[in-house]
């Protein structure tokens, strides 16, 4: 379900905008609560007449419209616990996907295609790559202090941390 889009709407001040949108989420569906999303829904559209036509005053129109607003939130936090978001998760794989293809192009220096292979090794040697990366940076920063009277731990580290890189990318050359 869209739980982020309905609280979002709400937060934006459409109430009867988010329940529609909810109505379309639990329609069809064997939800139980989909009756108190009608409910909810019947309620704020008879208020809403009501003060249109001058039946009731903006004061209590709003108290209503308030408690219809805190039964959907209370609504979809109940929901969100029963009926986990799957999108919001298919949405997190995609953005993990994404994320990984972008690092893995800029370690490679070229275009790749990941489509789901070794997502895990992938990962892994991106976290790997990074830790490298930046023992590397702090190497060579100690390096350039030193200059030519560098100790041979520091060059060892240097020499370490390329080796190291470039073995990280022949495996992620050879996994893509």
């Amino acid at each position: 379900m869209k739980y982020k889009r309905i609280r979002d709407l709400i937060s934006e001040g459409n109430v009867s905008e988010a329940i529609e949108t909810l109505l379309t989420e639990v329609e069809g569906s064997k939800i139980p609560e989909k009756n108190e999303v009608i409910l909810q829904s019947s309620r704020l559209n008879n208020i809403l007449k009501e003060k249109r036509i001058g039946v009731v005053s903006g004061e209590e129109s709003n108290l209503i419209v308030n408690q219809v607003t805190n039964g959907i939130l209370t609504l979809i936090d109940n929901l969100e616990k029963k009926y986990p978001d799957t999108q919001k998760l298919e949405d997190n794989a995609v953005n993990t996907i994404l994320g990984l293809h972008d690092s893995v192009a800029m370690i490679l220096g070229k275009n790749v295609n990941i489509q789901g292979k070794n997502i895990e090794q992938i990962q892994h040697l991106v976290k790997l790559f990074e830790i490298h990366k930046t023992n590397l940076q702090a190497s060579e920063e100690a390096a350039a202090k030193w200059g030519e009277l560098a100790p041979s731990i520091i060059l060892h580290k240097l020499t370490e941390n390329r080796l190291k890189i470039e073995e990280i990318k022949n495996q992620l050359a050879a996994l893509i």
